[in-house]
């Protein structure tokens, strides 16, 4: 299994990552593997459980004005 989806695994046996299932796969693969793979895990649970929607929006929008947020 590659390294991206194996981290969307354990999330969701945490419960804390809700992938949207109408997106294509395609989108999914691209825009979580870049996300997951350029910051630690820690810090994306922290920030899923706080906002989730306000972590994915820039991503989904492919508008990275506020890299903080990541």
């Amino acid at each position: 299994m590659s390294q991206w989806f194996n981290l969307i695994t354990n999330a969701r046996a945490f419960g804390i990552l809700e992938i949207n299932k109408q997106c294509k796969q395609q989108w999914r693969r691209i825009a979580l593997a870049s996300c997951w793979q350029r910051h630690s895990v820690t810090m994306k649970v922290l920030m899923l459980q706080e906002n989730f929607s306000a972590v994915w929006r820039p991503i989904e929008a492919n508008t990275y004005s506020d890299p903080s947020i990541f």
